[in-house]
């Protein structure tokens, strides 16, 4: 069976100050390295999810800090929607595992839920380090 790879961005987001920590992942963790979760349960309704759209981060060099806290304030959103993405990818995951499919259908459904989930990781992480890059242009200034 196919191994699950986790990635985790830890959000750090600016303050009135414009103080801000760099966003890190740990490529190395696993699915018996995550947190205990409640178990998902199958929910045939659940047929599709809809992907967050990344939010448009400023130039830090030319930005004014209000632009900067909204693209803030549109990461946090973005943030929030991919995990609900990821969510009900976990639904639609426990769905496929319930069907009674070919172990060859199985695994590519299976891989196909895992690289969309890791696709969104990815995702939130590149806006994460956007935002990184455009808050020290702004500090440099």
């Amino acid at each position: 069976m196919m191994q699950t790879k986790t990635k985790l961005a830890l959000a750090a987001f600016l303050t009135i100050g414009l103080n801000t920590a760099v966003y890190s992942q740990d490529n190395s963790a696993t699915s018996n390295d995550a947190p205990a979760v409640a178990e998902i349960v199958a929910d045939p309704s659940v047929t599709e999810c809809a992907e967050a759209s990344a939010p448009i981060i400023p130039d830090g060099n030319v930005a004014s800090k209000d632009e900067l806290l909204a693209a803030q304030k549109a990461f946090k959103v973005f943030e929030l929607s991919t995990q609900e993405y990821r969510d009900c990818l976990l639904v639609l995951k426990a769905n496929i595992e319930a069907m009674d499919l070919e172990p060859s259908e199985l695994e590519s459904k299976l891989a196909n839920n895992l690289a969309a989930d890791n696709a969104s990781v990815d995702k939130v992480e590149f806006v994460a380090e956007e935002f990184n890059k455009a808050v020290r242009a702004f500090k440099a200034k």
